[in-house]
């Protein structure tokens, strides 16, 4: 789907389920900068709220332990698990909390993605979101057009960059949020 129609549908009236309300107003606020040509912003939130998804995903559905069904003669235990699994994500293995690939990883031993959908998911973190989180431009620049004949021409093409790094994981998101990807059915 085009960028621009994943805008004007989004502005019309919200089409997408998230998991929480920190996600949808974050996918808004994405999509405002994408709108408004802050496109360094745009990829940046779009990034965050990519691996953003996951982590909630898996604290929601993967906190309870096997054979526990939530009830509402339960809601102190829902709410037990639900915060020990969020701390586990936040602050677990050494208190840095759990990579994307350990997130994936456990969603996947929760069968709730495929090991294939796994892997990629993975490589498109590793593609697009480090090299955004940690402003490495050359490395985004090489995949979007090609090796730079000269260092200027990455800073001259920046805005070029961003935007586009923007519609892919803009595109990504919409696609897993809009076909429900990760959310139960």
């Amino acid at each position: 789907m085009d960028i621009k129609d994943i805008v004007d549908q989004y502005n019309t009236g919200s089409f997408l389920k998230f998991h929480c309300a920190m996600e949808d107003a974050a996918f808004k606020e994405i999509l405002n900068n994408y709108d408004k040509k802050n496109y360094i912003c745009s990829a940046c939130g779009a990034c965050m709220l990519f691996e953003k998804i996951f982590s909630t995903f898996l604290a929601r559905h993967c906190a309870f332990p096997p054979n526990f069904k939530p009830a509402k003669n339960n809601l102190v235990s829902q709410l037990k698990y639900l915060k020990t699994t969020q701390n586990e994500i936040d602050s677990g293995k050494e208190n840095h909390g759990l990579s994307f690939k350990e997130i994936t990883q456990k969603l996947t031993d929760h069968k709730f993605i495929s090991n294939k959908e796994k892997i990629d998911y993975n490589n498109f973190y590793d593609r697009y979101r480090n090299p955004i989180a940690h402003g490495l431009q050359s490395r985004l620049y090489k995949d979007i057009f090609g090796e730079p004949n000269n260092t200027f021409q990455m800073d001259v093409r920046y805005e070029e960059i961003y935007k586009k790094l923007s519609e892919i994981v803009i595109e990504k998101i919409y696609n897993i949020m809009f076909y429900k990807k990760l959310l139960k059915t």
